[in-house]
């Protein structure tokens, strides 16, 4: 079984979000320090941690929800307790339709970004310095 959410950035499509869902993202405030630290890796390091890590769910979802809640101090360092209020604030100190409604929201404000990202890529020409053509 699972919520439908209507996504409030592409009216023309939805988002399931199972009901299990809500008990997943409580978890998230205890996995809060293990994704600072995977933030902190690089490279095979931090491949290997995340293919390693118990939480390999909620890292995923951390990594996720982090462009979404981000919260940067005044030297424009991640800012890791704010982030955690966040999370804290939408999805683990509310009812469980709230959380998977504002889970939903996260999620449909990516997919809406990557789209636009995909879109605004397709649009590239040939003397873009970027672009795979030579």
């Amino acid at each position: 079984m699972h919520w439908t959410f209507k996504d409030r950035y592409q009216r023309h499509l939805t988002l399931n979000v199972d009901y299990d869902m809500p008990s997943t993202l409580a978890r998230l405030a205890d996995t809060v320090e293990e994704f600072r630290h995977y933030e902190t890796l690089e490279g095979q390091k931090a491949e290997r941690y995340l293919k390693e890590s118990e939480n390999f769910v909620l890292l995923m979802i951390h990594i996720a929800l982090s462009s979404v809640y981000a919260v940067y101090d005044e030297n424009y360092l991640f800012d890791y307790s704010a982030y955690a209020e966040r999370v804290r604030k939408n999805l683990i100190d509310v009812h469980p339709v709230f959380a998977a409604k504002a889970f939903a929201d996260c999620f449909c404000k990516i997919r809406y970004e990557q789209s636009f990202i995909t879109n605004c890529s397709e649009d590239v020409t040939d003397d873009f310095v970027f672009s795979e053509t030579e």
